[in-house]
């Protein structure tokens, strides 16, 4: 490697990579109550799953932009259904939120993908108290 980018990366890496922040301090407790569990450890990112017609999952999406702070606009909500209608076989699409749960920020991957010909595959992946309230949703949606 040549001096110079060895030099290049060595400076990257003090001056960028200093700027990071970092979620644990030096005596390994998170810098930020948000990344925090009860105990004090970081919150591990949860995942839920459910198959759903294409129905359920409107009505999932439209549950959600009343259960929170500041859920999906109607507009956002409509995007997603949308784009899940138009779905095929071996497609998906992903989309990232924060959302506002009593205050608290929740944030949150949605996947869809096709299974069959009338079946989605509803992913859920996030952090934050939000998500024990979507799983109920979710799991009330499923079992109906």
């Amino acid at each position: 490697m040549w001096p110079f980018n060895r030099l290049i990366r060595k400076g990257f890496e003090k001056g960028i990579g200093s700027l990071a922040s970092d979620p644990l301090a030096a005596d390994g407790k998170p810098i930020d109550a948000t990344w925090a569990g009860e105990n004090g450890t970081e919150k591990p990112m949860e995942h839920y799953q459910a198959e759903l017609e294409l129905s359920q999952l409107k009505t999932f999406l439209l549950g959600m932009q009343h259960s929170f702070d500041r859920g999906l606009s109607e507009s956002q909500t409509e995007i997603v259904y949308n784009r899940a209608g138009g779905l095929r076989i071996q497609k998906q699409f992903c989309c990232h939120y924060n959302i506002m749960h009593q205050g608290e920020v929740t944030n949150l991957e949605i996947s869809v993908h096709h299974d069959t010909s009338t079946r989605y595959i509803l992913d859920l992946r996030g952090i934050g108290s939000a998500m024990t309230v979507l799983h109920g949703n979710l799991q009330k949606l499923a079992e109906n």
